[in-house]
């Protein structure tokens, strides 16, 4: 979400399109668009600047109902987007929407998990590691699932990523938050 707010700072014509539903078998649970729009206007982003996806169940329905979304409310605003979710989630993230048709994507990974130098170290630290590798076999699953039912296509990202160098001045939201430039 902070990285959602600076980025609108720096991009003040830009919109905000936050997505997901979070998967809840509970109609009641929270959606997470609409908890994460309404940390964005807690953080001083006016709320005439974000869109919500609230119905999605999982990461290739964000790419889904987003763009759906994005062109029904665009009415011509096309542009680059900013893809703002967890390094970790990006490579499925990215592929996901690659995949269902979004282009000129620019990836924005935050939440980095690194630990810099000391990531090399041998850690005798259970609880941790334990954490990390279920974030990590979580991905590799989702990746090989999405995969496997061709949610996900071999090549998605070609052609989809915008270049670095290129990066526009504006940014839009998706998955977890973008940025419409």
């Amino acid at each position: 979400v902070m990285a959602a707010v600076a980025l609108a700072q720096r991009h003040p014509d830009a919109w905000i399109l936050a997505t997901g539903g979070g998967g809840a078998l509970r109609p009641e649970v929270a959606r997470e668009a609409s908890l994460e729009a309404a940390t964005l206007v807690d953080l001083g982003v006016s709320p005439s600047r974000i869109a919500s996806e609230t119905e999605s169940r999982n990461t290739f329905e964000n790419a889904e109902l987003s763009l759906e979304l994005v062109r029904n409310l665009s009415s011509g605003r096309g542009g680059r987007w900013v893809l703002v979710t967890s390094a970790f989630h990006m490579p499925r993230a990215v592929a996901s929407f690659c995949s269902a048709g979004w282009t000129d994507l620019v990836p924005w990974p935050v939440d980095h998990r690194a630990g810099g130098a000391s990531a090399f170290r041998f850690d005798w630290d259970p609880a941790r590691n334990i954490d990390a590798l279920n974030t990590a076999v979580k991905e590799w699953i989702g990746l090989l699932a999405y995969r496997l039912s061709r949610r996900i296509r071999a090549g998605a990202t070609d052609g989809c990523v915008a270049r670095a160098a290129s990066a526009p001045a504006s940014i839009g939201a998706l998955e977890f938050f973008g940025l419409g430039l």
